[in-house]
Parts: structure tokens; sequence; C-alpha cells
């Protein structure tokens, strides 16, 4: 799972928000990295619910578990996919919402330029890259050669 739990509660409380503006006409401020990271959000849960352990697995667990400690375990896992299944819903429910809306955004150059507005935000399994620690290597070695023939 990601840093953070799953909260429905806060994602509703955001739709309400959103809906009042909506209702009375208002405009909605908000950061570029805020509307990414909601985005990313939900492609974490969506991620982590497809890599969840299904949800029968848990309920047997609960059912055949003997000890008070087993069906805890079990029962905090199943309220752990419940939680992010349903704040994927809401999050879901806020981009069908902003599909109907109008969005200005300042400093265009900026926000799309893919290294000034990058959202890092790595989900899955962590894994060594190709060459890992040695693809600095050419590079190191040519900047080299280049600072001592110009010395």
């Amino acid at each position: 799972g990601g840093a953070q739990r799953a909260d429905p509660a806060a994602v509703d409380r955001l739709i309400r928000k959103l809906r009042a503006a909506r209702d009375n006409r208002g405009i909605v401020c908000a950061a570029p990295e805020s509307l990414k990271s909601l985005f990313l959000k939900l492609v974490e849960l969506l991620h982590n619910l497809e890599f969840e352990e299904d949800p029968i697995h848990y309920l047997t667990t609960l059912s055949k578990a003997k000890n008070a400690r087993a069906r805890q375990e079990a029962q905090e896992a199943l309220d752990h996919l419940v939680s992010q299944s349903q704040t994927a819903d809401r999050i879901r429910e806020i981009l069908r919402m902003w599909s109907n809306g109008v969005l200005i955004m300042d400093e265009i150059d900026v926000l799309l330029h893919p290294l000034k507005s990058e959202l890092n935000f790595p989900i899955g399994a962590k894994f060594q890259i190709d060459m890992g620690a040695n693809r600095w290597d050419l590079p190191i070695h040519l900047l080299s050669t280049v600072f001592i023939l110009s010395h």
C-alpha cells in the first residue's frame, strides 16, 4: 500500500465542497500538484486493489480462524481493502464531476513542461534498473576526458 491509508471520509468531504461550488456556481482554485496527486492516488488505489488478495480469502480466514489474532488480522485486511475500494470509487466520482467543468490554467508552459511539473509517484515493487550503479560510468568518463583535455 501507499504511505497513507485510504480515507473515504476525507474524499467525501472534498466531494461535498466541490458539489457546493458547482451548485452555487463557485470557482475552485487548486495547485496543479493537487490535481495530479488526486489522479495518482486513484492509480495507486487501483494498482493496490488489482494486486491485493481476493476478498474471499479474508472472509474464509475470518470464518475458519481458530484464534482471535488471526481473525483480527483478517478483519483489518478486509477493512483496508474495503476502504481502498470506497476511496477509489469516490475519487472517480470527483473525476466525473470535473469532466463537466471548465479548467483554466495559468502559466501553461510551466504546467505542461515535463521537467518543471513532474510529480514522481512510484508504485509497485522496487527492482534494480538495467546496469544499476554502473549506468553513470560512461557519462562520467566522457566528462572527465573533456575536463582533462580542457586543462
